[in-house]
């Protein structure tokens, strides 16, 4: 019996819903037309959002120490890394960056050649990036746990503040001069560049309030 039963059976929830998530996701890659018939594309992400909440539950109750010392009776000693740290996940930057660009490779390589563009999948999209930043952030925790040291330091997160910064600032100017096309050519904007004008803008007076307000908090 587990001296704790709500950490032991709650820990075990999560390994079975991990389990059972990823067999959905693994399956949409064999037979995506049958598991969308099936459990429908909102049950596809919902499946790719379990997986990634019992990643971070996982890596933050340290799951596998977890299961074995109330299952077991293996009471594992914390390993302590040289930098004196507990294991850690990679910064915000790095995750945003591992979804991001996977996600965009495809259409940015068919611009890049001039080929026909392709309508990217649900994969592509979502299921693909996914999957990398949660074994990307997994990997870099056991490094940090086994006190490996990790790859990222102040300069690297500084390099990329600076990097999504100014890509930032390239698609706003993109944005207006995508515009400007569009007057010149008397053709008629579509309602998604609206959309996306009205994302960038918004986007732009948030973070600017909110670093306003942390600053004078």
């Amino acid at each position: 019996m587990p001296e704790n039963p709500l950490r032991a059976y709650g820990s075990l929830l999560v390994l079975v819903a991990a389990i059972t998530s990823g067999l959905v996701i693994a399956s949409g890659f064999v037979a995506i037309d049958v598991v969308l018939d099936t459990i429908t594309v909102w049950g596809y992400l919902g499946a790719v959002g379990v997986m990634v909440v019992c990643a971070f539950v996982g890596l933050a109750i340290d799951l596998r120490g977890t299961l074995e010392e109330e299952f077991f009776g293996a009471d594992r000693p914390e390993p302590t890394p040289a930098d004196g740290s507990t294991g850690s996940l990679l910064p915000l930057q790095y995750n945003v960056l591992l979804f991001l660009v996977p996600a965009l490779i495809i259409p940015a390589f068919e611009v890049a050649t001039g080929t026909a563009p392709a309508d990217p999948s649900l994969g592509d999209l979502l299921v693909s990036p996914t999957i990398l930043v949660v074994l990307f952030n997994v990997g870099y925790y056991g490094r940090t746990r086994r006190g490996s040291g990790g790859i990222v330091d102040e300069r690297d997160v500084r390099n990329l503040d600076l990097a999504l910064a100014v890509v930032g600032v390239v698609l706003l100017v993109s944005m207006v001069g995508l515009y400007g096309w569009y007057a010149v050519s008397d053709a008629t904007v579509p309602r998604e560049v609206d959309g996306l004008a009205a994302v960038g803008v918004v986007t732009v007076l948030l973070v600017l309030g909110a670093t306003e307000i942390r600053q004078r908090i």
